[in-house]
């Protein structure tokens, strides 16, 4: 029993040792250059691995080639465990990406047959890692020299052909065969990688696009329609042919109630009033925040008795409600009501609405005035 339990919360310091390092170096808080670089530098230590057993298993393979590859991994190693330790993952991509196609790969070139072996695949799987991993200027100059040396040594290696440790061909082919597949599982993963990342923040980007654009045209307070999207929305239903009525609410005396009870109950009296608006303005029709404790619907109806009747359920909803602060309270709205036709522009459907609204506040409060 003792031995079962230990071998458990032995796995669970294993996993929870795990998750933080996947949060550390690959979660969602770490920028996504860097993730990609720290991908790349697994990848790269693994790759490294599987070319020094493959050197190490081809039977007949030269001590030279052996040792380049064992080179240039200890290199893409060393660097990437600085990078993980420090975090300095740019510092460290750069320095990798440097001294493998500056220095690691002309030497491996040279002592795996040159042109006739692998290395060639490798120099493209580093020039990936430079595309993705390094800013502009860098990645320009790197890849620049790196394709400059690469050229002139096959160049080298076709004027001198003595300069190169030659291999047999057996060896050849395991080693064009390794470096090809080596480059293409490196390629196929940090792609798939690279890909399902930016599918990611490309969708967090629009959500948060999504959300601005929500704040920028809702009121913050009622979550309803603010003054800006409610004139934009007027100027383009004024364009259509369609007729549809404005209404206009004010709360009845609540600066009053405000001084009362205090800012935070005015807001609820707001908040409430809205969900009231919210429950009644169905899908076609829309209801903002016009200012203060002034609220104006749109309705795309063309039955006036239908409008009113709309209207009135929000008024007694409203005188309906009741209040915590004080149960005998009542809270009231009044309301003015005006046709599109029977109006120019959207400045004057506003005004005659708000001149109803003017007529039903002096006619005694909690009513609507068509």
């Amino acid at each position: 029993m003792d031995q079962r339990e230990d071998a458990r919360a032995n796995e669970e310091v294993v996993r929870n040792s795990l998750d933080r390092f996947i949060a550390n170096y690959f979660g969602e808080a770490i920028n996504l250059r860097q993730r990609i670089y720290y991908v790349s530098a697994v990848l790269g230590i693994l790759t490294g691995i599987a070319s020094i057993l493959t050197n190490v298993l081809i039977p007949g393979n030269t001590k030279e080639a052996t040792l380049s590859a064992v080179f240039c991994w200890t290199i893409v190693a060393l660097v990437s465990l600085y990078g993980f330790w420090t975090k300095r993952h740019y510092k460290a991509c750069f320095v990798t990406c440097f001294l493998i196609s500056w220095i690691g790969f002309p030497i491996a070139f040279f002592c795996t047959g040159g042109i006739n072996g692998g290395v060639p695949f490798y120099f493209l799987m580093m020039v990936y890692t430079m595309v993705l991993s390094l800013k502009t200027r860098d990645r320009n100059y790197l890849v620049t020299g790196a394709i400059i040396i690469d050229v002139l040594c096959c160049v080298v290696a076709v004027i001198y052909p003595e300069g190169v440790i030659s291999i047999t061909p057996e060896s050849r082919v395991v080693h064009v065969l390794s470096g090809f597949v080596d480059a293409a599982l490196f390629g196929l993963v940090e792609t798939a990688y690279v890909f399902r990342e930016y599918s990611r923040e490309s969708r967090k980007a629009k959500e948060m696009l999504h959300m601005m654009e929500q704040q920028a045209g809702h009121d913050e307070l009622t979550q309803l329609y603010n003054r800006r999207y409610l004139m934009d929305y007027l100027e383009a239903a004024f364009v259509t042919d369609k007729n549809f009525y404005l209404a206009i609410f004010d709360i009845d005396n609540f600066k009053s109630a405000n001084d009362t009870y205090g800012h935070l109950f005015g807001d609820e009296v707001l908040i409430r009033f809205s969900e009231f608006m919210k429950v009644a303005v169905g899908k076609n029709n829309i209801s903002a925040r016009y200012g203060g404790e002034e609220f104006i619907m749109v309705i795309w109806e063309q039955q006036e008795e239908r409008v009113l009747e709309l209207l009135e359920n929000i008024r007694r909803s409203m005188e309906y409600a009741h209040w915590r602060q004080n149960k005998q309270l009542k809270i009231t709205v009044s309301a003015g009501v005006e046709c599109r036709q029977n109006v120019k522009n959207v400045a004057e459907l506003i005004e005659m609405a708000d001149s109803k609204l003017y007529q039903a506040k002096r006619g005694g409060k909690n009513r609507i005035v068509r």
